[in-house]
């Protein structure tokens, strides 16, 4: 069950509470040897995200139609980075929070993310990756779960005048 936020609830059953999602559009790296056959093809290998989870929010079919379109383009002109929907868990799995000596506040917060593979996406070609014998080559996913850390930081002033 995934919860977006603004969302109509309904009464299921059998349901069970999840944290809400929100979608992201995230850029990962190219991998070398690798082919799209359509705009919304994820890779097996995407493991890590290049830039953050931070960023514009979409609702799943506007992270979707972003994907696709951003992706026409990467395919077109072929560059180092390619684009995938990325869900948000919004709730932390752990938060720290640490002063240093000058007054300075660091809060980190490790969140779940999802790279999410359309269902009109496929994985796209690997046969001429230099790893298309490795187990990630034919594997079949819908989402791997990863995290992403979040920090802020913000000064104290001094208290003594």
């Amino acid at each position: 069950m995934v919860v977006e936020p603004g969302s109509i609830g309904r009464i299921w059953p059998a349901a069970r509470l999840c944290t809400p999602i929100s979608y992201v559009v995230t850029a990962i790296w190219w991998p070398d040897g690798w082919e799209p056959h359509s705009a919304l093809d994820v890779p097996n290998c995407v493991w890590q995200t290049q830039g953050r989870a931070g960023g514009e929010w979409f609702s799943y079919p506007e992270a979707e139609a972003t994907v696709m379109a951003l992706n026409r383009q990467c395919m077109d002109h072929p560059g180092r980075t390619w684009h995938v929907v990325v869900a948000v868990e919004s709730e932390p799995v752990s938060r720290t929070v640490s002063y240093d000596p000058v007054g300075t506040e660091t809060m980190t917060e490790v969140r779940r993310i999802h790279v999410i593979r359309p269902d009109q996406g496929g994985r796209g070609e690997c046969s001429h990756c230099p790893a298309h014998a490795f187990p990630c080559a034919e594997a079949d996913w819908s989402s791997q779960t990863q995290t992403v850390s979040a920090c802020r930081s913000r000064a104290f002033g001094t208290a003594n005048e």
